[in-house]
């Protein structure tokens, strides 16, 4: 009788755990952006301006040198991912477009 109550309680036991919401970390990871440090990049600036900024990119294209992407994940507890990411295409060192994802 001892064992079917002590078995009895240690399944309730181990069943509640998924009755409560367990506290999630909040996971960021990348480059941070802010909308004013994007907007203060334009075409015709120079990669090393560019650095100055947003700092040095988390992402780096080895196929092709010209393309630098500047990626932000972020995750709060149970909500959905969030992703920010921009990417700028360099001619000859200047800058010559740039993308934004999420920003």
């Amino acid at each position: 009788m001892r064992k079917l109550i002590l078995l009895c309680l240690l399944g309730t036991l181990l069943t509640s755990c998924s009755l409560f919401q367990v506290h999630k970390v909040e996971v960021e990871q990348g480059n941070v952006m802010t909308p004013s440090m994007v907007n203060r990049i334009h075409p015709g600036m120079t990669e090393g301006q560019v650095k100055a900024i947003m700092g040095e990119p988390i992402l780096v294209n080895v196929i092709n040198s010209r393309v630098i992407s500047y990626v932000y994940t972020s995750q709060l507890g149970s909500n959905p991912r969030t992703e920010k990411k921009l990417t700028l295409v360099f001619r000859n060192g200047i800058l010559e477009s740039i993308q934004r994802e999420g920003i």
